[in-house]
């Protein structure tokens, strides 16, 4: 398993020290697979044992994608994407209306909330403040809009509006394809000064194999 690791330096965006922001996910070359998605426990464990790496956060795997969204009856399509609860802090930006989503937005059970995109605002609701706190169906369960980002800011590429990885998973009614919709994510990160890419990435390497020889540990553990 390999890891693969691209700055996000593609354009200017409107992010704090975005020159230290970096992407990554698995290739599994033996499989064919150039884009292989990391787990969110992953995620959290890598936050937690990087020396490298300042903060962590996730997008979802698949990217930005067309949702139904009703809303006063009326139904339209809109680009949204799921990202963990930190996404927004670890990125390094506020939302210019209302606030971004957090951890604790983030877990089952949680209200599902929505940030939109500042071009979203100004088509659908004509930049009004009375858009937060407004509700909308999006793929037949409710959200609330809690913030809208700055002009400008579109990670991933197209998205018009952001939920978290939990209230993602709510929307999808196969339980199949569920776990995915929680689980199966990009990593994003930032590094700590003075770290570079290339360092990040043997580090990643190395995380990535304590964690596979620990599952594997526990698996061959497993009584049958």
């Amino acid at each position: 398993m390999f890891t693969l690791i691209e700055g996000v330096l593609l354009r200017p965006l409107p992010v704090r020290q975005q020159d230290r922001l970096l992407v990554a996910w698995k290739a599994l070359p033996s499989g064919g697979l150039a884009h292989f998605p990391f787990r969110v426990h992953e995620i959290d464990a890598i936050r937690r044992e990087s020396q490298l790496l300042e903060d962590v956060a996730a997008l979802g795997y698949n990217g930005s994608g067309p949702s139904v969204a009703v809303e006063g009856g009326a139904a339209s399509y809109i680009s949204t994407a799921s990202v963990t609860g930190d996404f927004f802090r670890v990125i390094g930006i506020d939302a210019i209306l209302g606030r971004t989503l957090n951890r604790a937005d983030d877990v089952t059970g949680a209200e599902n909330v929505v940030v939109i995109s500042n071009g979203l605002w100004q088509r659908r609701y004509g930049r009004s403040p009375d858009a937060i706190g407004r509700r909308l169906i999006i793929d037949q369960q409710p959200f609330t809009i809690v913030g809208v980002a700055p002009p400008d800011f579109a990670i991933p590429r197209g998205v018009e509006a952001w939920m978290t990885t939990a209230a993602s998973a709510s929307t999808v009614t196969n339980p199949a394809f569920r776990e995915g919709a929680r689980n199966d994510v990009d990593l994003i990160a930032r590094l700590r000064p003075g770290a570079t890419i290339e360092q990040a990435r043997s580090e990643l390497h190395a995380l990535m194999r304590s964690l596979e020889a620990t599952a594997s540990h526990g698996r061959a553990s497993m009584p049958f």
